[in-house]
């Protein structure tokens, strides 16, 4: 039984890159108590990812509280990837369902957008050992001018310094500046909303660098974490995330996303969106946790573009 609890805990420390910190509550959550924030729903962001190999972005905004409000706040578009060649040339691809989509942002990106959702566009390593935190300055601006081209289709972008595989194919190992640089750049060439996943060299961001970036999000499948990886407000950090795939229980969701509200957290952050309305029981112990509920439009997007 020990060599289980130990394999247990090495899972859950694995992926974990540079300075990260492991201060994550898996169990032991008591009864949740009435939330006693003044604010309501508002600014207390309920981010997501919506894989676009899979599931039709659209289905995202399909689910309504009680008081009409959509239940998303900010959708993560994942399937974009930085990447380098043998030559250290660096670049931005996606996958083909994701290019799809934002190729064609009046069909997929903007019915979301017109319910007040943001859309962002996340961001990871490749493996290819190129990453965020490994690039030179005239690589930060060759990466950072192929993001921001989108500036006109999403909100923001949502960076997640992992898989990069940093140190093979000809690519540097990581360092400690990179990703700072890379944060200023963006900030230089556009006003859209920059977010993190609290992973990888992240950690190494000063308070100027911090002060750029709207959201980071605990990287803890299931986890909840009040330590972020480097000095950003509680408000602005969402300190829960949910996995949509294998969710926990209703009374740990509640407890959890109250536990979020009591502390005057930023939000919190879901994991893999699905296509069809089988998490309601989970977004309505979120919703409960503000003496809301939750409810599905009933209208359903299939996945129209191609398949892999």
């Amino acid at each position: 039984m020990k060599k289980i609890y130990l394999w247990l805990l090495l899972a859950a420390l694995v992926g974990l890159t540079g300075c990260e910190k492991a201060e994550f509550s898996q169990s032991g959550v008591r009864a949740a108590v009435p939330q006693t924030r003044a604010t309501s729903l508002g600014d207390f962001y309920r981010m997501a990812t919506v894989e676009a190999n899979n599931v039709d972005p659209r289905n995202a905004g399909e689910y309504l509280l009680s008081d009409s409000t959509r239940f998303f706040t900010h959708i993560a578009l994942w399937g974009a990837t930085i990447g380098g060649d043998r030559l250290n040339r660096v670049y931005l691809s996606f996958t083909k369902e994701l290019k799809q989509v934002l190729d064609n942002p009046q069909q997929y990106i903007e019915p979301l957008q017109a319910k007040g959702i943001k859309v962002l566009l996340w961001v990871e390593g490749d493996q290819s050992g190129a990453g965020f935190s490994n690039l030179t300055a005239a690589q930060i601006e060759t990466f950072t001018d192929a993001l921001t081209a989108y500036d006109s289709r999403v909100d923001g972008y949502f960076l997640n310094d992992e898989w990069a595989a940093y140190g093979i194919n000809n690519w540097p190992a990581a360092n400690s500046t990179s990703y700072s640089n890379l944060v200023v750049a963006l900030r230089r060439k556009t006003d859209k909303m920059l977010c993190v996943y609290d992973r990888g060299y992240s950690c190494y961001f000063s308070n100027e660098i911090a002060s750029y970036i709207e959201r980071c999000c605990c990287p803890q499948l299931n986890g909840y974490c009040t330590t972020p990886g480097f000095e950003i407000p509680l408000t602005r950090y969402c300190p829960y995330m949910i996995d949509l795939d294998m969710p926990p229980s209703e009374r740990v969701v509640k407890a959890r996303t109250t536990m979020s509200v009591n502390r005057d957290a930023g939000g919190i952050f879901f994991e893999k969106v699905p296509g069809a309305p089988n998490r309601l029981s989970t977004f309505n112990a979120v919703a409960s946790a503000f003496g809301m509920t939750c409810t599905h439009t009933g209208v359903i997007y299939p996945k129209d573009y191609p398949v892999n």
